[in-house]
């Protein structure tokens, strides 16, 4: 229902539930030459510009390894169109990972245009990139727990299937391996892991190039939130990593699962498809032909850079804060196994159209799941902020809420419950 506006989507975003993304300076992971999978040398010319750049994900055993290589050189107002910054992996052996590269593709490509190239260059002089010693820039991507499968950890440890034991677990848990390949065995909980991995890594590099100001988070307490600015820099990283995702999911989505990974819990309306449409396709053409790596051209980063600061509003996404009272708990189940949100929404999208004759003629499923949904969302934003409710729900929670079902729900209540509809 979100993927048509103006359909609202309740975002419950579970505190604690986190990708961490690390950015820093170190010596660049070694990389043997084999018959297989040989060293790539970066052949740039004397006008450009060249780093390695190493993205290290533990928990899945993995390091790419890239080249970030970027044009010196002042853009041509005229002639044939010229890369202006380029992504190559260092071994012809590389595996890729699109939501990773086109994530620093895209973001890189930002950073260059947002402080422009001398800025841009001089971040990295600061660190070896003149000198004789070569330096990396090392990201390292970690994910709580909570965003995979922990079963397989807790059996091993011997302990029972508890939400109890599961928080006991240490931190940033590998993924577990299949014993006869040797391959990494992921099973996601569907908490929306990859438009966090992209938002965290387009945070994290904002931050390290000092191209937004973002609130800190530690230990689940805003460090410090109110700084003037914060809600601009929030903007820019949403617009980007919007962005980003489309392009590594290879199509425009609803913007759902980024969205609640910048701002948390909410009340959401999509943003439409053709503020980025024109982008995604300009630098999908231009990577067409591109071997070895992926690269954008000096109009293909005015284009990014004018959709994510945005100033004539094209955005037309909507964002409501909320948040549930307390004594209302939201508990997720385990299922050991994943799904995939693109495929899904074209099953239930074909289910609707293959279904006319039984309801959907006159959209009736459709037009009572989207007054159930608003209704929802007028709760949570609405009736469940009122000192009444929040009150009753404390005082008759624990006691009587939760020891009937729904449908005894529906019988006189003790106090004030008839007030609140739904």
């Amino acid at each position: 229902l979100v993927l048509e506006s103006p359909n609202p989507g309740v975002v419950l975003a579970a505190d604690g539930c986190r990708f961490h993304t690390t950015t820093t300076f170190r010596q660049p992971c070694i990389i043997t030459s084999t018959t297989d999978g040989g060293v790539i040398g970066n052949a740039i010319n004397a006008t450009w510009e060249s780093l390695p750049l190493d993205v290290y994900s533990p928990q899945f055993d993995k390091i790419f390894c890239y080249y970030l290589s970027y044009s010196m050189k002042d853009e041509e107002e005229d002639g044939e169109e010229e890369d202006v910054l380029r992504l190559q992996p260092r071994t012809s052996s590389h595996e890729p990972n699109k939501f990773v590269e086109r994530t620093l593709l895209l973001a890189f490509g930002y950073l260059r245009q947002s402080l422009g190239k001398e800025t841009f260059h001089s971040r990295f002089c600061q660190h070896g990139l003149k000198s004789n010693e070569r330096v990396a820039l090392a990201i390292k991507l970690r994910a709580d727990n909570d965003f995979y499968s922990q079963i397989n950890h807790l059996k091993q440890r011997g302990l029972d299937l508890t939400p109890q034991n599961v928080e006991s677990l240490e931190p940033f848990l590998p993924c577990p391996k299949d014993s006869t390949t040797g391959k990494v065995i992921v099973n996601k909980t569907g908490m929306g892991s990859s438009a966090a991995l992209v938002t965290s890594i387009v945070g994290s590099l904002l931050r390290f190039f000092n191209a937004a100001s973002l609130p800190i988070m530690m230990d689940g307490i805003d460090g410090d939130h109110g700084k003037q600015g914060e809600g601009e820099g929030l903007r820019i990283a949403h617009n980007l990593s919007q962005i980003c995702h489309c392009y590594a999911q290879g199509k425009v989505g609803s913007g759902f699962d980024v969205s609640s990974a910048v701002y948390g819990s909410h009340v959401y309306t999509r943003f439409s498809k053709e503020i980025i449409n024109k982008l995604l396709e300009d630098v999908e053409l231009q990577n067409k032909t591109v071997q070895d790596g992926l690269s954008l051209t000096g109009s293909n980063l005015m284009q990014l850079y004018e959709l994510v600061t945005d100033t004539d509003n094209k955005w037309d996404c909507t964002v409501q804060p909320i948040k549930l009272p307390q004594g209302l708990e939201l508990l997720m189940a385990d299922v050991c196994g994943g799904s995939e949100s693109p495929s899904m929404a074209r099953k239930i999208l074909d289910w609707k159209k293959n279904n006319r004759d039984t309801g959907f003629l006159d959209g009736y499923y459709w037009r009572d799941l989207k007054r159930c949904n608003k209704k929802i969302a007028s709760l949570l934003c609405d009736q469940y902020t009122k000192k009444t409710f929040c009150d009753g729900l404390i005082r008759d929670g624990p006691m009587i809420i939760s020891s009937r079902t729904a449908e005894q729900w529906r019988k006189p209540m003790p106090s004030t419950w008839h007030e609140f509809d739904g």
